[in-house]
Order: C-alpha cells, then sequence, then structure tokens
C-alpha cells in the first residue's frame, strides 16, 4: 500500500453533540473511550454540523455538498439532487483502487451502501438492525439471546394498542427502532445493536488483515446511538 492512499476507519455516532460540552456550566461528562481514540488521532473541536438533521449531514459528508446543493434538505425528502451525485465519496475511492465497507445505519438517501459498491451490512432508511437475518446470525453464532430491554418509560400518548408498555421483556420489533422509548438492557451487553455493528466491522478488519496482498480500504462504521432510544447495558 502506498502511503499517499492510507487505510481509512470512519466510525459515526448518531445524534450525539461535540462530547466537550458541560452539562449546565458544570464539569463535562466522563468520556475514557473517546479521550482514548482522541489521543491517537485528531480532534476536530470548531467544527461544526452542516445541519440539525441527518440525512442532509449524511448526505454532506459523503458528497462534499452543502445541502442546498445536494438537495437532501429533510429526512426524508429530496429536493433538487441528482440521482447520483458528481463526486461522491465511494466513487471516487473505488477509482483510487480502494476496497469499500460499510457497517451499520444508512439514512443517507435512497437505497444503501451497497448501491456504491460497500461491501458489509447496511440497513437502509432509519432502519431497525435488531430484526435484519444479520442480528439473528449474530447472536446465534455468539450463542447469545436477541436483546431485550426492562423500559423504564414510554414517552407516548397511549393512541395505539401496539404501544410500548413500561416493563420488562421489551424487544426492539418495530420497522424503525422506536424512539419514545427508554430502559436498561436485560440481556448481555454483546446483544446490544452497537456490539453487533462493531463485532461484524472487527471480523471484517481481521479477515482483511489476514490477506497477503490487499488493496487499501475505507471501513464506515455507522452506530444508530446515541440517537434514541435510550436502551443501555446497566454498565
Amino acid at each position: 500500500m502506498s502511503p499517499s492512499r492510507p487505510n481509512v476507519l470512519f466510525l459515526l455516532n448518531d445524534h450525539q453533540a461535540y462530547y466537550g460540552h458541560g452539562l449546565r456550566g458544570g464539569a463535562a461528562p466522563a468520556r475514557p473511550c473517546f479521550d482514548r481514540l482522541a489521543s491517537g488521532g485528531v480532534v476536530f473541536d470548531r467544527a461544526y454540523s452542516v445541519s440539525p438533521l441527518c440525512t442532509p449531514v449524511r448526505r454532506s459528508m459523503i458528497t462534499g455538498l452543502m445541502p442546498h446543493n445536494h438537495g437532501f434538505l429533510t429526512l426524508y425528502l429530496k429536493e433538487n439532487a441528482q440521482e447520483r451525485d458528481h463526486g461522491i465519496l465511494y466513487d471516487l475511492l473505488a477509482a483510487r483502487g480502494y476496497d469499500l465497507y460499510y457497517f451499520g445505519k444508512w439514512h443517507t438517501g435512497p437505497g444503501t451502501a451497497r448501491d456504491y459498491g460497500c461491501k458489509g451490512f447496511c440497513h437502509p432508511d432509519f432502519g431497525n438492525p435488531y430484526i435484519t437475518p444479520e442480528y439473528a446470525q449474530y447472536v446465534k453464532e455468539r450463542e447469545l439471546p436477541p436483546a431485550s430491554f426492562d423500559l423504564e418509560h414510554v414517552l407516548l400518548e397511549p393512541v395505539s394498542p401496539d404501544r410500548p408498555r413500561p416493563g420488562p421483556g421489551y424487544r426492539c420489533e418495530a420497522p424503525h427502532l422506536h424512539p419514545h422509548v427508554t430502559g436498561v438492557m436485560e440481556t448481555p451487553a454483546e446483544t446490544h445493536e452497537s456490539f453487533f455493528l462493531a463485532n461484524l466491522a472487527v471480523d471484517a478488519l481481521r479477515e482483511i488483515a489476514a490477506r497477503p496482498r490487499r488493496a487499501p480500504f475505507c471501513m464506515s462504521v455507522h452506530f444508530d446511538g446515541p440517537h434514541a432510544p435510550y436502551l443501555a447495558a446497566p454498565e
């Protein structure tokens, strides 16, 4: 691999504010994992989002265009963009000999990262990794139960019979991750979607490392959290 073509590992959390902010003027929250990552890389502490919404920001990241140029101005509506943005990131990398991998949430426009030549796991739109065949295979191979949660709060009016109820045994089985609930995991932390995505990415990195000859790679891992629903392991 040429030094001019470094491997790229891109990690994206969803709905996360700049982690340096304090809480009501007090001390910033403990962030040992972020600090460990930052100590071995570069911190952009004066970077600002191009939009408060998910899809416009994600589209800007892969096109280098502002939302009013690429046309994705809301979570779902494409106002004026071409079907395929000129110079999209994955096209540029593929043209330079990169192997492309993508794991996790897309929500960047139509289709998924696979439509741009990426290998891996990617669910379309907002999605729900817990209901995918890949997640079912993941927990089966590791002899784990599907993730379940003890719901503490349901932040919805009781308007439908399928509305989640507070209490144990909740499983995320809706077409989208239900954003209006909070709770604590009853199953091992490894059953959480973040562990699922991270382990898929680690498995792919190990497979790449074992190859005797390999092209440079770009691997994107897009986690669903800390965007709601707020469902975390006890630890």
